[in-house]
């Protein structure tokens, strides 16, 4: 994408923290050590909308006129209307600028990424993009492969037109033959189901392969790139993947997962924010459908 600028990023977390404990101090420790999550941030009064609201308010700052508002999530508060349309009232937004829902996840943040550099591009000179999801909401209590890893988060990326925008390049993939490895059926009884062993061998395979056609398509090498900023699942997984993908400690930003487990799309902007990432970044994303950027 050409003439695209990412102006401002910001996050929401809910107050609330909710450590391992109630697992039992075996139990709980075995889970520290092999997922590196100690606590997570979940919501107790705040809604999905209000987490999204807070973070757009403070990408926008004074801006209210937009010409397009996007929201990445799967945890929506209702189904009818769009997420997207509850903020457009509640943000003050004019009549004139567009907005709707993408359901999508862990792979969501460079999925709206590119649907909102599109919208910029087509002729929207300002869009404002939302990603995250309140997992905590949907997770059994009783389950170890969903419940201890999960939190809850939103981010806010504001895009616009800039004529001098250095390139900006998004690439995205699904495989369907996936889908049944993470799901959440419709029904208010229904639980997130993970299957963990066939999501670690997805991303094994799926993100080294994504990151040498991201630099390959852009001509660069990770010598050129001054960070890579993964989604982040758990401190095992992160891990692997940094060796299978060849890069250097020091250019993998993390620091997500110990404090506030894994927020879905909302990881890779708050990775960001966190390690305040500037320079030329390559983001990552993978997870459900299967899905990955």
């Amino acid at each position: 994408m050409n003439h695209v600028a990412v102006r401002d990023i910001a996050v929401a977390v809910p107050p609330t923290r909710r450590d391992q404990s109630a697992w039992g101090d075996g139990v709980a420790a075995k889970l520290v050590a092999a997922t590196g999550v100690s606590e997570r941030r979940v919501v107790d009064k705040e809604t999905m909308t209000d987490l999204f609201e807070a973070a757009a308010k403070q990408a926008l700052g004074h801006r209210r006129v937009i010409d397009g508002l996007v929201v990445v999530t799967q945890t929506p508060d209702t189904r009818i209307p769009p997420t997207a349309n509850i903020l457009h009232g509640r943000l003050g937004l004019p009549s004139s600028c567009v907005a709707f829902d993408v359901n999508q996840g862990c792979s969501g943040y460079v999925y709206g990424l590119q649907i909102a550099g599109s919208l910029v591009q087509s002729g929207l000179r300002r869009v404002l993009m939302l990603a995250g999801d309140c997992l905590s909401t949907v997770v059994s209590p009783n389950d170890r492969a969903t419940e201890p890893l999960f939190g809850d988060a939103a981010s806010a990326t504001y895009l616009e037109r800039d004529e001098d925008a250095p390139r900006f390049l998004v690439g995205c993939g699904s495989d369907g033959k996936g889908a049944k490895h993470l799901r959440l059926d419709h029904g208010d009884t229904e639980c997130l189901f993970m299957n963990g062993a066939s999501v670690f061998e997805f991303a094994s395979a799926a993100v080294p392969a994504a990151v040498s056609e991201m630099l390959e398509q852009a001509g660069l090498t990770l010598d050129d790139i001054d960070a890579v900023v993964p989604h982040q699942p758990n401190a095992t997984m992160l891990e692997h993947l940094r060796l299978k993908c060849k890069v250097p400690a020091e250019k993998w930003v993390i620091g997500v997962v110990e404090k506030f487990g894994n927020v879905s799309s909302a990881s890779i902007p708050l990775a960001i924010v966190l390690n305040e990432a500037r320079g030329r970044l390559l983001l990552v994303g993978f997870g459900g459908g299967w899905s990955w950027g």
